[in-house]
């Protein structure tokens, strides 16, 4: 009877399950790499330990029976209650981001000009430095804002921000009023091709302006830079950006640059050198980071005599660069992209908005002249004329009701809208790049934070190595717990998510 009694109760205890966002990476030396896309955990850990989560169907825990080390997945989220509505939770989360009213995201185009004529660009420079009247509506629509606005964000594009200047003083100091008046966080960044970025100008918009990240690009060595980003009336635009980046490294203060290389098949090739060049003046100082990415049919006339990169090979090349880079000290902006919600397109965003200089509003930076892109325009006082039929397209998303969506492990990374014009275009599921190529994202991740700590190179302790069950605490060498949410030779690409 007693032993009836017992089956009975252990039948109707809670048990643990491992969580449908958890991610599980064979790393190829006796580690798993296991992440949660809802939670942003990750977590390196010697295989032995972590059989139990790759059975299928999956291993039922009860929870009052957990052990040390099991009880810490299931406090990071790797195991779930058995019965929780998984889907239910990266909804919320989703819902939590982006039907925030109290955070405002600006893409501002201070000028729609530009400089350069690259071959590849698909931007039509149909307008030039932003109108007087538009700056003073964009002011007092932050000031409507202001009632509930807790986080100002603002994003400086173009054509070529740097062009105006004036522009970008002028608002970025009515901004910071604004939000020192109301208690708000105020944070800036910027994408320039850094030609007119002098040393005096980046020193002004990092200490002045707030600005904490740039995107500067240069497309490998001079000789390849020259021939792709070159000035629009002819001459080359490589040692001068040099010169300016490297300026920056004097600038006192926290800041990301971003160095953007794009390339083609043949570039890739010929990448190494480059690498190495940059490596030699910037690796050593982390606010200077890396970004790959592969030219492709953008729109701009330039690509036809391009050797672009189809999707898988692009993909293939991106990481074999970013791990050179990684081996050489730089980091990336990978735990960006696979942190909860890192994969979400702005244009997604319902509450963000890109101005034109004329006063135009649009949802998507690649896309400016798709009427179904210019979805309304900011009046003189200050109010968005919104289509709400245009806006709909992009806000409304598509990803709650796709089952793909619904069912991926990266779903709470991207929501099912890591591109709205992809799924307008082609009816199907937007992937984001660094999911299709996860097991590969996730080792160089995880060699990019042993460059940083060697906690993830240290991780097993002698008795841990002999078998002895792990004591699991937040300083344990036994394993390495690194909560990305709140962050800021060749491999082989054949590896696959458990």
């Amino acid at each position: 009877m007693l032993d009836l009694v017992a089956r009975e109760k252990s039948a109707s205890a809670p048990t643990a399950v491992r969580s449908m966002y958890t991610a599980a990476v064979d790393n190829g030396d006796g580690y798993h790499l296991l992440y949660n896309t809802l939670t942003g955990a990750f977590l390196k850990v010697p295989s032995h330990l972590v059989k139990f989560l790759l059975t299928k169907p999956k291993t039922r825990l009860p929870i009052d029976d957990l052990d040390g080390f099991q009880r810490r997945l299931f406090q990071d989220g790797f195991l779930v209650p058995s019965d929780a509505d998984e889907s239910r939770r990266a909804r919320l989360q989703y819902d939590a981001r982006f039907n925030d009213r109290r955070r405002l995201e600006l893409i501002l185009l201070p000028h729609e000009n530009c400089n350069f004529r690259c071959t590849y660009c698909y931007e039509v420079f149909a307008r030039n430095k932003m109108e007087p009247w538009v700056r003073e509506a964009i002011k007092r629509y932050v000031l409507s804002r202001a009632r509930d606005l807790q986080l100002l964000e603002v994003a400086w594009f173009g054509g070529e921000p740097t062009l105006a200047p004036d522009v970008i003083g002028e608002l970025s100091l009515a901004f910071r009023d604004i939000c020192d008046q109301i208690g708000a966080r105020y944070t800036a960044q910027i994408t320039t091709n850094a030609y007119r970025l002098t040393p005096e100008l980046s020193r002004r918009f990092v200490k002045e302006y707030g600005m904490k990240q740039f995107q500067i690009t240069l497309d490998g060595t001079p000789e390849e830079h020259d021939k792709k980003r070159h000035l629009a009336k002819g001459g080359a635009t490589f040692d001068r950006i040099y010169q300016n980046l490297s300026a920056m490294r004097d600038i006192e203060g926290d800041f990301t640059a971003i160095i953007r290389i794009n390339f083609d098949l043949e570039t890739a090739q010929r990448m190494q050198n480059f690498i190495s060049r940059i490596a030699d003046d910037f690796a050593d100082d982390g606010r200077f980071i890396v970004h790959f990415f592969p030219i492709s049919k953008w729109g701009g006339t330039g690509t036809d005599s391009l050797p672009v990169c189809d999707a898988n090979v692009g993909r293939a090349l991106k990481y074999e660069l970013l791990e050179k880079a990684v081996d050489r000290g730089f980091g990336s902006r990978i735990r960006k992209e696979i942190r909860p919600m890192g994969t979400a397109c702005y244009a997604a965003d319902p509450n963000s908005y890109i101005i034109g200089a004329d006063g135009r509003i649009y949802k998507c930076t690649v896309a400016f002249t798709d009427p179904r892109n210019q979805v309304g325009r900011i009046t003189r006082d200050g109010t968005l004329d919104i289509d709400i039929d245009k806006f709909g397209l992009w806000v409304v998303n598509d990803g709650i009701t796709d089952h793909n969506c619904q069912s991926c492990f990266f779903n709470p990374s991207c929501g099912g809208m890591a591109c709205p014009l992809w799924r307008m275009e082609s009816g199907e599921s937007p992937c984001p790049t660094v999911k299709q190529e996860f097991p590969h994202a996730l080792r160089l991740l995880a060699k990019e934070m042993a460059h940083e700590s060697r906690v993830l190179e240290e991780a097993v302790l002698t008795g841990v190595a002999a078998g002895k069950e792990p004591s699991v605490g937040t300083n344990s060498r036994n394993v390495a717990f690194v909560p990305l949410s709140s962050v800021t030779s060749r491999e082989s690409l054949s590896g696959s998510v458990d």
